[in-house]
């Protein structure tokens, strides 16, 4: 029997991330998900998905994290980069360090993992160089300051891909935009 897919979810604590996550998990994939939060999760541990603490900004915490998935089931098929938050208003409004503080979580630190990913997909002999399936940041225009920070990862990952002929990794980054986590399980089922 074929070893199933194996899916890595961050910022899967609630929301659009535990929803990929369940979404996955019922498309037959084994789901690492990720958060800060552990005990947050419980209820994705117990529909069978790997509950684990990391935090995007701890490379510590990322590179352990990795070597586990690895180690447990050896590859890593599909990467949801969905960890982030929005730190909303004018830019005389919102200190440098808070601004900061978001490009490390919504940026650096996914790309950051993308690394990790990659690098330990390059390890596996059966990789081989892909079309980019990714589909494009549409942010929405109402909100502009969170839209290049949640952008960036995409459209990095895109470009890196294409110049280096990396091997295809799915690396999902969900477009910023307003939604009402209620919603979020009768659009998912759609």
């Amino acid at each position: 029997m074929p070893r199933s897919r194996v899916a890595l979810v961050t910022g899967a604590s609630s929301g659009i991330g535990a929803e990929t996550a369940l979404l996955l998990r019922g498309a037959g994939f084994t789901v690492y998900a990720v958060a800060r939060r552990v005990e947050r999760m419980r209820p994705l541990a117990e529909k069978g998905i790997q509950a684990l603490s990391m935090d995007v900004t701890d490379d510590a915490a990322m590179t352990t994290v990795v070597a586990q998935i690895i180690a447990e089931t050896g590859r890593i098929d599909v990467l949801v980069n969905n960890a982030g938050y929005g730190s909303y208003g004018s830019v005389e409004d919102v200190p440098l360090d808070e601004a900061r503080h978001q490009f490390e979580v919504n940026v650096f630190g996914l790309a950051r993992l993308i690394q990790l990913v990659v690098r330990a997909r390059r390890r596996r002999a059966e990789d081989r160089p892909s079309g980019d399936r990714e589909e494009p940041a549409r942010p929405l225009p109402s909100r502009q300051g969170r839209r290049h920070d949640r952008a960036s990862p995409q459209g990095a990952t895109r470009r890196r891909a294409r110049r280096r002929n990396l091997p295809h990794l799915p690396a999902l980054k969900p477009a910023p935009g307003w939604f009402n986590d209620v919603n979020l399980s009768a659009w998912a089922a759609d």
